[in-house]
Protein backbone atom coordinates (compact mmCIF):
# COMPACT_ATOMS: atom_id res chain seq x y z
CA UNK A 1 0.00 0.00 0.00
CA UNK A 2 1.14 3.72 -1.10
CA UNK A 3 2.66 5.51 2.25
CA UNK A 4 -0.60 7.68 2.52
CA UNK A 5 0.89 10.45 4.65
CA UNK A 6 3.89 10.20 2.32
CA UNK A 7 2.14 10.70 -0.69
CA UNK A 8 0.09 13.94 1.26
CA UNK A 9 3.41 15.45 1.72
CA UNK A 10 4.27 14.90 -2.03
CA UNK A 11 0.99 16.05 -3.92
CA UNK A 12 -1.70 17.26 -1.53
CA UNK A 13 0.76 19.93 0.05
CA UNK A 14 -2.75 21.29 1.61
CA UNK A 15 -4.22 18.32 2.97
CA UNK A 16 -0.97 17.34 4.35
CA UNK A 17 -0.70 21.08 6.07
CA UNK A 18 -4.43 20.28 7.53
CA UNK A 19 -2.54 17.68 9.66
CA UNK A 20 0.49 19.57 10.28
CA UNK A 21 -1.44 22.33 11.89
CA UNK A 22 -1.21 23.86 15.58
CA UNK A 23 -4.24 23.10 17.79
CA UNK A 24 -5.21 27.34 18.26
CA UNK A 25 -8.29 26.72 20.80
CA UNK A 26 -6.51 25.40 23.77
CA UNK A 27 -6.21 26.84 27.11
CA UNK A 28 -3.06 26.03 29.21
CA UNK A 29 -3.39 26.22 32.78
CA UNK A 30 0.28 26.24 32.73
CA UNK A 31 2.27 24.55 35.79
CA UNK A 32 -0.26 23.06 37.84
CA UNK A 33 0.54 20.74 40.52
CA UNK A 34 4.35 19.72 41.71
CA UNK A 35 4.36 16.47 43.34
CA UNK A 36 7.19 14.64 44.99
CA UNK A 37 7.60 11.15 44.61
CA UNK A 38 11.01 9.00 45.48
CA UNK A 39 13.11 12.00 45.83
CA UNK A 40 11.84 13.25 42.07
CA UNK A 41 9.68 16.48 41.70
CA UNK A 42 7.15 15.87 39.07
CA UNK A 43 5.88 19.01 37.29
CA UNK A 44 2.74 19.08 34.91
CA UNK A 45 0.68 20.73 32.62
CA UNK A 46 -2.71 20.50 32.14
CA UNK A 47 -4.22 20.98 28.54
CA UNK A 48 -7.70 22.20 27.69
CA UNK A 49 -9.26 22.34 24.45
CA UNK A 50 -12.49 23.85 24.74
CA UNK A 51 -13.55 24.95 20.94
CA UNK A 52 -12.28 21.79 18.77
CA UNK A 53 -14.07 21.51 15.09
CA UNK A 54 -14.06 18.52 15.61
CA UNK A 55 -15.11 15.01 17.66
CA UNK A 56 -12.66 13.13 16.17
CA UNK A 57 -9.22 15.29 15.37
CA UNK A 58 -6.24 13.79 13.98
CA UNK A 59 -3.24 15.44 13.61
CA UNK A 60 0.71 14.72 12.88
CA UNK A 61 2.67 15.48 16.68
CA UNK A 62 5.16 17.93 16.47
CA UNK A 63 7.23 17.93 19.48
CA UNK A 64 10.53 17.71 17.88
CA UNK A 65 12.19 19.05 21.16
CA UNK A 66 12.19 17.79 24.89
CA UNK A 67 9.69 19.07 26.92
CA UNK A 68 10.12 20.36 30.30
CA UNK A 69 6.73 19.64 31.62
CA UNK A 70 4.48 16.60 31.05
CA UNK A 71 1.20 17.16 30.31
CA UNK A 72 -2.23 15.74 30.14
CA UNK A 73 -5.44 16.45 28.55
CA UNK A 74 -9.05 16.37 28.95
CA UNK A 75 -9.73 14.11 26.12
CA UNK A 76 -8.69 10.55 25.05
CA UNK A 77 -5.56 10.88 22.65
CA UNK A 78 -4.52 7.32 20.64
CA UNK A 79 -0.55 7.97 19.73
CA UNK A 80 0.63 6.18 16.87
CA UNK A 81 4.00 6.02 15.52
CA UNK A 82 3.38 6.05 11.51
CA UNK A 83 6.96 5.48 10.58
CA UNK A 84 10.35 5.46 12.35
CA UNK A 85 10.14 5.90 16.16
CA UNK A 86 9.73 8.23 19.03
CA UNK A 87 9.88 8.73 22.82
CA UNK A 88 7.14 9.52 25.53
CA UNK A 89 8.51 10.39 28.73
CA UNK A 90 6.40 9.77 31.47
CA UNK A 91 6.16 9.65 35.67
CA UNK A 92 8.39 6.28 35.20
CA UNK A 93 10.80 7.43 32.78
CA UNK A 94 11.48 7.24 28.98
CA UNK A 95 8.90 4.85 26.91
CA UNK A 96 10.49 4.15 23.55
CA UNK A 97 7.93 3.83 20.75
CA UNK A 98 9.21 2.21 17.37
CA UNK A 99 7.44 1.71 13.79
CA UNK A 100 4.25 0.03 14.12
CA UNK A 101 3.23 1.00 17.77
CA UNK A 102 0.34 2.30 19.27
CA UNK A 103 -0.01 4.12 22.84
CA UNK A 104 -3.90 4.68 23.71
CA UNK A 105 -3.98 7.37 26.80
CA UNK A 106 -6.85 8.57 29.32
CA UNK A 107 -7.22 12.24 29.98
CA UNK A 108 -5.53 11.04 33.24
CA UNK A 109 -2.20 9.81 31.91
CA UNK A 110 1.28 11.90 32.30
CA UNK A 111 3.02 12.17 28.85
CA UNK A 112 5.45 13.98 26.37
CA UNK A 113 6.37 12.80 23.38
CA UNK A 114 9.47 13.73 21.85
CA UNK A 115 10.33 12.93 17.89
CA UNK A 116 12.81 14.57 16.75
CA UNK A 117 13.19 15.10 12.37
CA UNK A 118 11.15 14.82 9.99
CA UNK A 119 11.67 10.73 8.82
CA UNK A 120 9.57 10.50 12.02
CA UNK A 121 5.79 10.47 11.44
CA UNK A 122 4.15 10.17 14.83
CA UNK A 123 0.29 10.63 14.12
CA UNK A 124 -2.33 11.66 16.97
CA UNK A 125 -5.75 10.96 17.27
CA UNK A 126 -8.02 12.89 19.60
CA UNK A 127 -11.27 11.59 20.71
CA UNK A 128 -13.46 13.52 23.53
CA UNK A 129 -14.95 11.74 26.09
CA UNK A 130 -18.27 12.49 25.15
CA UNK A 131 -18.26 10.41 21.92
CA UNK A 132 -17.47 6.79 24.18
CA UNK A 133 -20.37 8.66 26.31
CA UNK A 134 -23.06 9.07 23.90
CA UNK A 135 -21.98 6.24 21.18
CA UNK A 136 -19.14 4.46 21.39
CA UNK A 137 -19.66 2.36 24.36
CA UNK A 138 -22.48 0.70 23.25
CA UNK A 139 -20.47 -0.36 20.26
CA UNK A 140 -17.33 -1.55 21.90
CA UNK A 141 -20.05 -3.37 24.70
CA UNK A 142 -18.33 -6.93 23.49
CA UNK A 143 -14.87 -5.68 23.54
CA UNK A 144 -14.39 -6.14 26.89
CA UNK A 145 -10.12 -4.37 27.21
CA UNK A 146 -11.75 -0.93 25.94
CA UNK A 147 -14.90 -1.19 27.08
CA UNK A 148 -13.37 -1.33 30.41
CA UNK A 149 -10.53 1.16 29.85
CA UNK A 150 -13.15 3.81 28.73
CA UNK A 151 -15.48 2.76 31.06
CA UNK A 152 -13.14 2.95 34.43
CA UNK A 153 -12.04 6.51 33.61
CA UNK A 154 -15.50 7.60 32.63
CA UNK A 155 -17.31 6.52 35.80
CA UNK A 156 -14.21 6.93 38.05
CA UNK A 157 -13.70 2.99 38.91
CA UNK A 158 -10.01 3.45 38.64
CA UNK A 159 -9.27 -0.14 38.00
CA UNK A 160 -6.67 -0.13 35.14
CA UNK A 161 -3.90 2.08 34.43
CA UNK A 162 -3.90 5.22 32.39
CA UNK A 163 -3.05 3.70 28.73
CA UNK A 164 -2.85 0.98 27.30
CA UNK A 165 0.34 -0.33 24.99
CA UNK A 166 0.09 -2.06 21.75
CA UNK A 167 3.34 -3.29 20.20
CA UNK A 168 3.64 -3.51 16.29
CA UNK A 169 2.28 -6.92 15.32
CA UNK A 170 2.20 -7.99 11.89
CA UNK A 171 -0.38 -10.87 12.47
CA UNK A 172 -2.94 -8.07 12.69
CA UNK A 173 -1.21 -4.79 11.56
CA UNK A 174 -2.98 -1.43 11.70
CA UNK A 175 -1.48 0.30 9.65
CA UNK A 176 -4.39 0.44 7.02
CA UNK A 177 -6.86 1.48 9.39
CA UNK A 178 -5.04 4.02 10.61
CA UNK A 179 -4.98 5.01 6.78
CA UNK A 180 -8.53 4.45 6.41
CA UNK A 181 -9.15 6.70 9.59
CA UNK A 182 -6.85 9.76 8.17
CA UNK A 183 -8.69 9.67 4.77
CA UNK A 184 -11.93 9.51 6.00
CA UNK A 185 -10.78 12.89 8.61
CA UNK A 186 -9.37 14.89 5.48
CA UNK A 187 -12.60 14.14 3.12
CA UNK A 188 -14.75 15.29 5.77
CA UNK A 189 -17.69 13.92 3.75
CA UNK A 190 -21.19 13.30 4.52
CA UNK A 191 -21.54 11.34 8.02
CA UNK A 192 -17.87 11.04 8.11
CA UNK A 193 -17.61 11.53 12.07
CA UNK A 194 -20.03 8.47 11.83
CA UNK A 195 -17.53 6.38 9.84
CA UNK A 196 -14.37 7.79 11.36
CA UNK A 197 -16.54 6.14 14.86
CA UNK A 198 -16.84 2.97 12.93
CA UNK A 199 -13.36 3.21 12.01
CA UNK A 200 -12.29 3.18 15.99
CA UNK A 201 -14.42 -0.14 16.30
CA UNK A 202 -12.50 -1.81 13.91
CA UNK A 203 -9.22 -0.59 15.51
CA UNK A 204 -10.32 -1.50 18.73
CA UNK A 205 -10.95 -4.89 17.87
CA UNK A 206 -7.96 -5.61 15.89
CA UNK A 207 -5.72 -4.00 18.95
CA UNK A 208 -7.49 -6.11 21.15
CA UNK A 209 -7.32 -9.15 19.29
CA UNK A 210 -3.56 -8.86 19.30
CA UNK A 211 -3.37 -7.87 23.09
CA UNK A 212 -4.77 -11.17 23.98
CA UNK A 213 -2.32 -13.10 21.90
CA UNK A 214 0.66 -11.14 23.44
CA UNK A 215 -0.48 -10.90 26.72
CA UNK A 216 -1.85 -14.46 26.54
CA UNK A 217 -5.11 -13.08 28.33
CA UNK A 218 -8.85 -14.98 27.73
CA UNK A 219 -11.85 -12.75 27.21
CA UNK A 220 -12.97 -15.18 30.80
CA UNK A 221 -10.27 -12.84 32.73
CA UNK A 222 -12.43 -9.92 31.78
CA UNK A 223 -15.58 -11.23 33.01
CA UNK A 224 -15.73 -9.99 36.54
CA UNK A 225 -14.27 -6.77 35.78
CA UNK A 226 -17.00 -5.82 32.92
CA UNK A 227 -20.06 -7.24 35.55
CA UNK A 228 -18.69 -4.11 37.06
CA UNK A 229 -18.40 -1.87 34.18
CA UNK A 230 -22.27 -3.29 33.27
CA UNK A 231 -23.51 -1.91 36.50
CA UNK A 232 -22.23 1.00 37.37
CA UNK A 233 -22.83 1.81 33.48
CA UNK A 234 -26.58 1.01 34.48
CA UNK A 235 -26.40 3.24 37.28
CA UNK A 236 -25.07 6.52 35.57
CA UNK A 237 -28.17 5.58 33.39
CA UNK A 238 -30.77 5.56 35.94
CA UNK A 239 -28.80 7.90 38.54
CA UNK A 240 -32.01 9.10 39.56
CA UNK A 241 -33.90 6.11 40.62
CA UNK A 242 -31.34 3.46 40.62
CA UNK A 243 -31.69 1.21 44.15
CA UNK A 244 -29.52 -1.85 45.12
CA UNK A 245 -32.49 -4.08 44.78
CA UNK A 246 -33.05 -3.31 41.59
CA UNK A 247 -29.71 -3.78 40.55
CA UNK A 248 -30.40 -7.52 42.22
CA UNK A 249 -33.25 -7.93 39.57
CA UNK A 250 -31.55 -6.77 36.70
CA UNK A 251 -28.12 -8.60 37.10
CA UNK A 252 -29.53 -11.44 38.80
CA UNK A 253 -27.12 -11.33 41.61
CA UNK A 254 -27.62 -10.90 45.50
CA UNK A 255 -27.72 -7.26 46.69
CA UNK A 256 -24.96 -8.18 48.90
CA UNK A 257 -22.59 -9.90 46.03
CA UNK A 258 -23.48 -6.86 44.11
CA UNK A 259 -22.38 -4.32 47.48
CA UNK A 260 -19.53 -6.40 47.65
CA UNK A 261 -18.37 -6.54 43.84
CA UNK A 262 -18.87 -2.59 43.82
CA UNK A 263 -16.48 -2.02 46.75
CA UNK A 264 -13.91 -4.49 45.43
CA UNK A 265 -13.47 -2.96 42.36
CA UNK A 266 -14.47 1.04 43.14
CA UNK A 267 -13.19 1.36 47.00
CA UNK A 268 -16.66 2.59 46.82
CA UNK A 269 -19.82 1.27 48.34
CA UNK A 270 -22.95 1.30 46.51
CA UNK A 271 -24.17 4.48 48.18
CA UNK A 272 -20.46 6.20 47.85
CA UNK A 273 -20.54 5.19 44.27
CA UNK A 274 -24.17 6.59 43.43
CA UNK A 275 -23.77 9.75 45.18
CA UNK A 276 -20.72 10.38 43.52
CA UNK A 277 -22.15 9.60 40.31
CA UNK A 278 -25.06 12.45 40.88
CA UNK A 279 -22.30 14.98 41.70
CA UNK A 280 -20.48 14.18 38.55
CA UNK A 281 -24.11 14.08 36.34
CA UNK A 282 -24.81 17.74 38.61
CA UNK A 283 -21.49 19.34 37.17
CA UNK A 284 -22.55 18.68 33.64
CA UNK A 285 -25.86 19.55 34.06
CA UNK A 286 -25.34 23.21 35.46
CA UNK A 287 -23.13 24.28 32.47
CA UNK A 288 -26.89 24.05 30.73
CA UNK A 289 -27.75 27.60 31.50
CA UNK A 290 -31.11 26.54 30.55
CA UNK A 291 -32.00 24.13 34.27
CA UNK A 292 -32.53 25.76 37.32
CA UNK A 293 -30.58 24.13 40.24
CA UNK A 294 -34.01 22.93 41.88
CA UNK A 295 -34.60 21.10 38.67
CA UNK A 296 -30.94 19.79 38.50
CA UNK A 297 -31.55 18.89 41.60
CA UNK A 298 -34.33 16.60 40.96
CA UNK A 299 -33.24 15.47 38.26
CA UNK A 300 -29.59 13.74 39.94
CA UNK A 301 -31.98 12.29 42.45
CA UNK A 302 -31.66 14.75 45.40
CA UNK A 303 -34.77 15.46 47.08
CA UNK A 304 -33.05 17.97 49.58
CA UNK A 305 -31.86 21.10 47.90
CA UNK A 306 -30.26 22.03 50.60
CA UNK A 307 -28.35 18.80 51.04
CA UNK A 308 -27.56 19.21 47.44
CA UNK A 309 -25.65 22.09 48.14
CA UNK A 310 -23.79 21.01 50.77
CA UNK A 311 -22.39 17.88 49.41
CA UNK A 312 -21.48 19.61 45.94
CA UNK A 313 -19.43 22.27 48.03
CA UNK A 314 -17.73 19.70 49.95
CA UNK A 315 -16.33 18.06 46.83
CA UNK A 316 -16.01 20.85 44.78
CA UNK A 317 -14.81 23.76 46.84
CA UNK A 318 -17.68 25.63 45.15
CA UNK A 319 -21.21 25.69 45.60
CA UNK A 320 -23.57 24.81 42.14
CA UNK A 321 -24.09 28.50 41.31
CA UNK A 322 -20.86 29.32 41.87
CA UNK A 323 -19.76 26.30 39.77
CA UNK A 324 -22.29 27.72 37.47
CA UNK A 325 -20.90 31.76 37.62
CA UNK A 326 -17.59 30.02 36.91
CA UNK A 327 -18.00 27.81 33.30
CA UNK A 328 -20.66 30.06 32.17
CA UNK A 329 -18.34 33.12 32.44
CA UNK A 330 -14.88 30.99 30.47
Amino acid sequence: MTDLIENLRGKCPMQYKCLRRELQSEKVYTLKQAQQEANSIYQFQTFYFDNLPDEILVSLHRGNHRDRYLHNHDFFELLYVYKGSCVNMTREGEMPLNEGDLLLLNPNALHAPFAPGEENIVVNIIVRPSVFENVMLSLIADNKLFSNFFVNYLYHINMTTSYLYFPKDEEHPIKFIMDMLIAEYLSHDICYTNVMQAILVQLFAALARSYRKMNKVEIEDFEKSQLVVDIISHINQNIATVTLKELSERFQYSSSYISKLINSYTGKNFSEIVHFLRLDRAKKYLENKDLTITEITQAVGFSDSNYFYKVFKNRFNLSPSEYRKQVCSV
